[in-house]
């Protein structure tokens, strides 16, 4: 509701000016007054150069009507439309974009008044549709004023005050009717001494905080804050002055005085440019040092446009005249011009101390970058670097903690946020796509939940990782401009790259650590897998080779007791480091099993699948043919487990057969395990175990080997050697991909009896 109020009561104020500037040109025309008077003929604004030397400012003044070519109106009111247009603007500049706390809430307030004061002026001079209520409200604006005043020095708002002061205003109208012009000059004695008291006491508030300044809050505050109290100490004390010297120093009237009525101007353009530059409103939205330049420029532009400007237009006149305007212009020059050039050049440094802050960042962060482990030195240069930059008490790296895995640190200036919290979302949910969004307090959700938990202004978010920067409110409650944007989104691209080379040289230790970790391993697995074993009844023959370093694949031959031997062939879920640390496993629990507590296949077999499924819970899984050879005076028999291996293949007496039988692999269920059983004849016999390494390989063109092709090659190799059939196999699976590289883990096994 009030914000609706605000916006009615500005957008009244837009509507009113081009309906008053109608309506005193239409005045004019018809009129054509030389001056403009009171209701009562008191001599105020000249509309023409060829005054009447009798014409004294608030003196009664009836002159004849000039001619049209000599009407000047739109050069002599200028200057107040141009005060009430600053007003109006910097008012609803600071209403849209500033944090509108008591200051901004004073101002905006009180430039609304002031707008209107300056179209009732015009009024009163012109069609005078309000009457004598412009006098009135010359003591109703001053309850606005001394609300911003106190606002300035954060005293209490006392309330009582203003409604006295409106009520004073608007009996003055109804008791004291202004009919005359002695009743126009008391009125603007009265005014006169009401504005003096104000400015004795706005003099003292000053003297005040001055005295106690290094005691109290306002000490804090910049040096623009008293440029603006001094700005409006003298603003209360021009009606005094002018009125001592208009009326007991009597002043002929002159076109070019017009421009004093910029005067007021001056308020709004020195109050939005120090707030801009200096701090002394705290803007929600960052702001373009194009604004600042907006301000300066329309500040000098109008500066000299209503005084040159206005003093061109009699360099036509006498030669004193002349020469009297060249020295009043040139002392105005050598006063305003070296406070002009100094802004500009302190708008011009800012940039380039960002540039220095930013090389300096850069450079030592490329001395850290070599080494990995310092990376909490590069985030506490980083937060260094931008609190120098920018003037801030602190800043800090939000994070989320899965950026750098392994990695945690208690520093201060780290903020860590959980991966899936809602301000990754949000932060790229509201933005079109590109990098480094910018977030403020003006937003909404879990970004403004974030900012005010944390005491963040503004925060940075990067392109491509799940981190950022978070910046307070600046020292001294200076506004953070456009430019200092680009200075920290050059900084967060600047740290994004670093955090990518950061994350890069940290994978790459992490990568030789775990090659050295495979190689390590890859050379244990070696001394451990059985190659080549003769024995008294058979021959034993394996080759494994790994996708990566460590193989997944598990060939044991274990010895039980005399004449009795397992061998086992197994494959391991997945590939490399985890794998073999699977095997190691695998192989350790069934030796145990085996040879130290004297288990049969089946109930062992059964003990690591309990174990797998109880602590994995059917993440990691193993299959697994497990084939044990009874060697006896006269025979020989086999019982084996299969729990979800490919069958092994039996070649005796010119018969190749695949012993089927299959029960469930290790590691899913809870499951119990049998053993099947069968005895070979007399004479010699093969039997081959292999992985699914042995089919499940691709070659160049993407084509599956596929177990078809497979037995077709073991069965086309059954009249060679033990030896020689394991290196055909070997070498047509390596042939078939072309470069040697299997798509798993490759295990074969041939044992040969007697």
């Amino acid at each position: 509701m009030i914000r609706a109020l605000w916006i009615v009561a500005y957008f009244a104020l837009l509507c009113a000016v081009p309906l008053q500037i109608f309506k005193t040109t239409q005045f004019i025309d018809q009129h054509k007054p030389r001056i403009l008077t009171t209701p009562s003929g008191l001599a105020l604004i000249p509309l023409t150069f060829n005054v009447p030397a009798h014409a004294i400012y608030l003196k009664p003044y009836s002159g004849a009507a000039a001619e049209t070519g000599e009407l000047k109106h739109v050069q002599a009111l200028l200057p107040v439309y141009a005060a009430a247009f600053f007003f109006w603007f910097t008012g609803l500049f600071l209403y849209i974009f500033s944090r509108v706390r008591r200051l901004e809430r004073a101002y905006i307030l009180f430039s609304a008044f002031v707008a209107a004061y300056l179209l009732l002026f015009l009024d009163f001079f012109t069609q005078r549709f309000t009457g004598n209520f412009f006098l009135s409200y010359n003591i109703i604006v001053i309850a606005p004023f001394l609300y911003l005043y106190r606002s300035v020095y954060e005293l209490e708002t006392r309330g009582f005050i203003y409604p006295v002061i409106i009520g004073a205003g608007v009996a003055v109208f109804f008791l004291l009717p202004v009919k005359s012009a002695s009743d126009e000059i008391l009125f603007v004695e009265v005014l006169g001494g009401v504005f003096f008291f104000v400015f004795l006491y706005c003099a003292y508030l000053f003297a005040w905080s001055e005295r106690s300044r290094d005691r109290t809050q306002w000490s804090r505050k910049l040096w623009a804050g008293r440029i603006f109290n001094l700005s409006l100490i003298f603003a209360v004390a021009l009606p005094p002055a002018f009125f001592f010297m208009l009326y007991y120093t009597p002043v002929r009237i002159d076109i070019n005085y017009n421009a004093l009525f910029f005067l007021p101007a001056l308020f709004p353009i020195i109050f939005l440019t120090l707030s801009l530059r200096w701090g002394l409103v705290s803007f929600h939205v960052p702001i373009s040092l194009m604004a600042v330049r907006f301000m300066y420029f329309a500040f000098f532009g109008f500066l000299y446009w209503f005084t040159i400007g206005f003093s061109l237009g009699e360099i036509y006149q006498s030669e004193t005249t002349r020469l009297g305007h060249f020295w009043i212009l040139g002392l105005f020059l050598l006063l305003i011009d070296p406070f002009r050039t100094a802004l500009l050049a302190s708008l011009d440094s800012y940039t380039s101390a960002r540039r220095k802050i930013l090389d300096a960042f850069l450079l030592q962060s490329s001395q850290q970058i070599a080494n990995p482990r310092r990376v909490n030195h590069f985030i506490d240069r980083l937060a260094a670097s931008l609190s120098e930059g920018l003037g801030t008490s602190w800043t800090k790296v939000i994070m989320s903690r899965d950026l750098f895995l392994n990695w945690d640190t208690d520093s201060d200036k780290v903020v860590y946020l959980p991966p899936d919290d809602p301000f990754w979302s949000q932060s790229r949910s509201r933005f079109s796509r590109g990098k480094y969004p910018v977030l403020t307090r003006t937003f909404i959700g879990p970004v403004r939940d974030f900012l005010q938990g944390h005491g963040g202004y503004l925060a940075v978010t990067m392109g491509k990782f799940k981190a950022g920067i978070l910046i307070p409110e600046r020292r001294e409650n200076t506004p953070y401009y456009n430019e200092d944007i680009r200075f920290l989104r050059q900084i967060a691209r600047e740290a994004e790259i670093l955090i990518q080379n950061y994350l890069f040289l940290i994978e790459n230790v992490k990568l030789k650590r775990r090659e050295r970790e495979l190689a390590d391993n890859a050379r244990i697995q070696r001394r451990i897998i059985p190659g080549f074993r003769e024995f008294e009844r058979f021959s034993f023959w394996s080759y494994s080779h790994a996708y990566e370093s460590v193989t997944g694949d598990y060939i044991d031959l274990i010895e039980t007791e005399p004449g009795t031997y397992v061998v086992l062939l197994g494959d391991v879920s997945g590939h490399g480091i985890s794998s073999g640390y699977l095997v190691s496993f695998a192989r350790a629990y069934l030796r145990g099993a085996l040879i130290d507590r004297k288990e049969k296949l089946a109930p062992a077999i059964g003990g690591l699948n309990a174990y797998l499924a109880e602590n994995y819970r059917g993440n990691e899984f193993i299959t697994l043919f497990a084939l044990q050879m009874r060697f006896a005076a006269e025979k020989t028999e086999l019982s084996y487990v299969n729990a979800g291996q490919h069958p092994a293949l039996l070649y005796q007496g010119g018969r190749l057969t695949e012993l089927e039988d299959s029960q469930r692999l290790l590691g899913v269920t809870q499951n119990q395990y049998t053993e099947s059983r069968l005895e070979l004849a007399p004479d010699a016999a093969r039997l081959i175990l292999y992985s699914d390494g042995a089919f499940d390989v691709f070659n160049k063109s993407g084509k599956l080997l596929g177990q078809k092709k497979f037995f077709d090659w073991v069965e086309s190799s059954l009249d060679k050697a033990a030896p020689d059939q394991l290196a055909f196999l070997r070498q047509r699976i390596e042939s078939y991909t072309g470069s040697g590289d299997e798509s798993d883990d490759l295990a074969l096994i041939i044992i040969q009896t007697r």
